[in-house]
C-alpha cells in the first residue's frame, strides 16, 4: 500500500518503513477474548440468555457449526476439526429421556434403526451429573457413537441468568456421513486427498484420452473429414491404389490430398484402421467395431466399456490435416504421413494423459492399441 500510495518500488517502500516509520516494527499481536469454539455450548448459553424472555416456552433451536479440538487424537473415527449438528430445548420440564427421543427421531429420518444409549460416568462440567448420554448406531456390525445429549448444569446456566432447564443434543455430522456413504475411516471422507483410495472411473479415464494433433481451423477440419471419408469409402480397394480425397482451395491455397497404398496384394488400409478406443476396467483398448465375440474381454468392453469416440483412421486423418495446416502457414509444401503397425497410442495420433497412465499402471490395467493399420496420406499445398 505504501509503494502504491507514494508511487515507489517495493524496495524503496521497505526503506521508508525502516527509517521513517520504525514504530511499525514494534507492533505486537494483541490477543482478545475471542477463541475457537471447542463446544457448541459456548454459543448456546449466550443465545439462550438473550431469548429466554423474548419467546414462549419451549424454546427450540438448531445450528450446525464447526468444533475445534486441538487435544483430540485423529484416527478413523475422530477429527480435530468437525461439524456438530446441535439442538437445544429450553423448557420448564425436560429430561434425559427427551434427549433420547429427540436423537432417535432425527437419526431415524436418516435411515438408522438400531440405537444404544449409554450414560457417561464422567461428564463435562457444563452438564448436570448423571444426565449426559452417548448415542450409538450400528456401523459395519459394530456400535459407533454419533451423538450425545444431556441437561445443562443448573450452576452453569445460573452464570448466564438462565432460569429454565435446557436439554442439549449434538450429532457428529462427519460420523453420520461416514456411515451413510459407506466409509470405514472418517478421514477418508473428509480428507480424500490424503487418506482416500485413488479411484478413477472408466468415464474419468476416457476423458483423459484424446488425439495428440488436430487442425485448428475449419478448413483443416474439412480436410480431415474428406480424408476420413475417402478411407472409409474405399477401404477394400485392392492395392496398389491411390484415391483422391480432396482437391480445391483451403487457407487461400490450392490443396490436393490423396490416400494411397503402394504394397501389392493388400487393400487400401489395414484391418486395424477402423479400430476404436475403449476404456474398460481401467484399461485403454483399441478394438475392431465388430468380430472377436469369442473373446470375453472384447465383448464386455464393447458392451460395458466407455467408447472414447476415436477410431485410428479418424485420428490419423486429423493429424494429416494438422500437418497440412502447418505447412500452409509456412508458405506451402507437401505432407506425407504413413502409419503402418500401431504399437503405442502415439503411433495413431492418440494421447493418453500422464495421470491416466499412472493410474492404469497403479491398478494393474493396460494400454493395448496394437494392430496393422497401414494408412498412407499425402497432402500437397501450393506454395
Amino acid at each position: 500500500m505504501i509503494a502504491k500510495a507514494l508511487s515507489i518500488d517495493d524496495a524503496t517502500a521497505v526503506k521508508v518503513l525502516d527509517r521513517v516509520l520504525p514504530e511499525f516494527k514494534e507492533l505486537k499481536p494483541a490477543p482478545t477474548s475471542l477463541t475457537l469454539r471447542s463446544h457448541m455450548t459456548t454459543a448456546w448459553f449466550q443465545t439462550l440468555a438473550a431469548l429466554q424472555y423474548r419467546r414462549p416456552m419451549p424454546i427450540k433451536l438448531f445450528s450446525v457449526g464447526l468444533r475445534f479440538r486441538r487435544e483430540q487424537r485423529e484416527d478413523g473415527s475422530h477429527l480435530r476439526v468437525h461439524h456438530s449438528a446441535s439442538s437445544v430445548v429450553m423448557d420448564e420440564e425436560v429430561s434425559p429421556s427427551d434427549g433420547a427421543a429427540l436423537a432417535e427421531a432425527i437419526l431415524r429420518q436418516l435411515g438408522f434403526t438400531e440405537f444404544r444409549h449409554v450414560r457417561k460416568g464422567v461428564t463435562a462440567k457444563y452438564y448436570a451429573p448423571g444426565t449426559e448420554h452417548e448415542v450409538y448406531v450400528k456401523h459395519r456390525g459394530e456400535w459407533l457413537e454419533v451423538a450425545n445429549f444431556g441437561l445443562y448444569s443448573p450452576i452453569a446456566l445460573a452464570h448466564y441468568g438462565i432460569e429454565c432447564p435446557v436439554l442439549n443434543l449434538g450429532i457428529g455430522v462427519e460420523r453420520v456421513a461416514m456411515i451413510l456413504y459407506g466409509y470405514s475411516d472418517v478421514r477418508e471422507l473428509v480428507y480424500p486427498q490424503f487418506y482416500g483410495e485413488w479411484r478413477l472411473s472408466d468415464g474419468e479415464l476416457a476423458s483423459m484420452v484424446g488425439v495428440e494433433e488436430a487442425p485448428r481451423t475449419r478448413a483443416g477440419l474439412r480436410l480431415a473429414t474428406c480424408i476420413l471419408r475417402a478411407i472409409e469409402e474405399n477401404r477394400d480397394l485392392p492395392s496398389p491404389c491411390e484415391v483422391e480425397a480432396f482437391r480445391g482451395e483451403l487457407w487461400g491455397r490450392k490443396v490436393v490430398a490423396k490416400v494411397y497404398e503402394r504394397d501389392r496384394g493388400v487393400k487400401l488400409v489395414g484391418p486395424a484402421a477402423f479400430n476404436r478406443i475403449y476404456v474398460y476396467r481401467a484399461s485403454v483398448l483399441g478394438l475392431p467395431p465388430e468380430g472377436m465375440e469369442d473373446r470375453p474381454m472384447v465383448r464386455e468392453a464393447r458392451e460395458r466399456g466407455v467408447d472414447v469416440g476415436i477410431s485410428y483412421a479418424q485420428a490419423v486423418a486429423l493429424k494429416a490435416a494438422a500437418l497440412a495446416e502447418r505447412v500452409a502457414r509456412g508458405g506451402g509444401g507437401s505432407v506425407e504421413l504413413r502409419v503402418r503397425v500401431a504399437r503405442a497410442p502415439s503411433d495413431v495420433n492418440v494421447r493418453v494423459d500422464e495421470v491416466a497412465r499412472r493410474y492404469i499402471h497403479a491398478v494393474g490395467g493396460r494400454i493395448d492399441v496394437r494392430g496393422p493399420v497401414f494408412i498412407g496420406v499425402r497432402v500437397d499445398v501450393e506454395g
